[in-house]
């Protein structure tokens, strides 16, 4: 095989793994189910995953006896499924869910990180109108050091 052709099929393999649609909640679920029967994860760690990804919506999973319930498992991907068709050819997948525990207001933002980082650091971070710069954002944790907690903004304070 030459490179000419190499270079070819290549670019028609990523052009296909581009255009391949994500499967349906369906589908999916079904390929979930078929892990836990196959013992790759556990009904429950697949619980657990679910749980932080969608929050308490996915601790119906499980039956009363700890079997996997896939019909509700299948509502449950079928409530955060794509719904712009457009979108799903293309293989863009829509943004996650907020996290359970809720977002950070601005308030909550510019406190932690003028703890973190000083006032003076954390000045060009917020535009007048109240919004955040985020390319100032990015370079504000990119060149400073991480929190003793290990991320980069530790907002449990």
């Amino acid at each position: 095989m030459n490179v000419g052709s190499l270079n070819s099929s290549f670019a028609t393999n990523i052009a296909l793994q581009i255009q391949k649609t994500p499967p349906t909640p369906e589908e999916e679920a079904q390929q979930l189910a078929t892990a836990v029967a196959a013992g790759l994860l556990t009904a429950t760690e697949l619980q657990s995953q679910l749980e932080q990804r969608f929050g308490t919506d996915a601790s119906s999973i499980l039956a009363d006896d700890g079997t996997l319930d896939v019909s509700v498992l299948t509502a449950l991907l079928s409530r955060y499924a794509p719904t712009n068709t457009d979108s799903s050819r293309t293989g863009m997948l829509p943004p996650p869910p907020p996290p359970p525990q809720g977002m950070v207001d601005r308030v909550q933002l510019q406190s932690v990180l003028t703890d973190a980082y000083g006032e003076e650091a954390v000045a060009g971070i917020f535009n007048s109108d109240g919004s955040i710069d985020f390319e100032q954002l990015k370079n504000l944790l990119q060149t400073n050091a991480a929190s003793s907690s290990g991320n980069l903004v530790d907002l449990s304070v």
